[in-house]
């Protein structure tokens, strides 16, 4: 696919301290509320940046917390309605107000096996429920029968329900879609294992968990317009797919979802407008 180049023009900028390494974090661009958020961790301090809608300012909106843990690492983030922040850590959920206080503290199992393992977390597009992973139990010959996802109550931590997930020892991520649909992308990374996307839905009968794309193609991330990106993992190759993710009908058949065609990921923290009267 060939595109024109234009120069662009700078709109804006701001001055974010820990944004190289929040670019390397599952948590560090997050699609939340119809919004974008920047969650950058310096000097023992997180922040959440809610990237706005107007064209002459970057951050529309920020907040800061403590660092729960000395080090910063091994933590998952999520800016919550209201302007509270969910902290997953290898061992707790934990719900902070606006303030630091902490609302409800959620504890659960470790992956003691594996380091490189770490949970996440989102609250659902109702903003009632706060959907996290988590290491799940092990059985009788000490391996793990998968990890899992819990719905808590957002208000009181109250355990609502949970679902035993296909993934395990895995590193997560949660990203809410922007047309508010209920269900939410859950990506499970497991290394070597693979890579688990999967569609959760919280309902009154408890949690809703299925596939998204397939294991050839699974959907990594979503666009601002709704699309899905799925990637092609023996080609290595992104793909920009129209339409709700795949539907599995009971005789195996999918809806297959309109390609749009490949793009180039990009990210950053200048605002800049294309400017088409201007070549490269």
């Amino acid at each position: 696919m060939i595109h024109p180049r234009v120069r662009a023009r700078l709109l804006a900028r701001e001055s974010l301290p820990g944004m190289a390494q929040a670019l390397g974090n599952l948590d560090g661009w997050l699609l939340r509320d119809g919004a974008h958020w920047l969650v950058t961790r310096h000097e023992g301090r997180i922040t959440t940046s809610r990237i706005g809608t107007d064209h002459s300012q970057v951050v529309a909106a920020q907040a800061a917390w403590n660092e729960p843990t000395p080090s910063g690492s091994g933590t998952y983030c999520s800016p919550l309605p209201g302007g509270a922040l969910a902290i997953s850590g290898r061992e707790a959920v934990i719900v902070q107000e606006r303030d630091g206080t902490v609302r409800w503290e959620h504890s659960h199992g470790d992956w003691q096996h594996a380091p490189g393992a770490g949970g996440a977390c989102t609250p659902d597009p109702g903003g009632r429920v706060l959907l996290a992973t988590m290491a799940g139990p092990l059985g009788d010959d000490g391996l793990s029968r998968g990890d899992i996802c819990r719905a808590l109550d957002l208000a009181t931590g109250e355990l609502l329900a949970e679902h035993v997930l296909p993934s395990f020892s895995a590193m997560y991520a949660f990203q809410q879609f922007p047309d508010a649909r209920a269900e939410v992308l859950l990506t499970a990374s497991m290394g070597q294992d693979g890579t688990h996307c999967l569609l959760v839905t919280h309902t009154a009968a408890g949690l809703d968990v299925r596939a998204a794309g397939t294991a050839e193609e699974p959907y990594v991330g979503l666009g601002t317009d709704g699309v899905v990106v799925s990637q092609d993992v023996g080609g290595g190759y992104l793909c920009r797919t129209a339409g709700r993710p795949r539907r599995r009908h009971r005789r195996g058949r999918r809806d297959s979802p309109r390609r749009v065609g490949t793009r180039r990921l990009h990210t950053g923290i200048r605002r800049r407008e294309a400017d088409p009267g201007r070549g490269g």
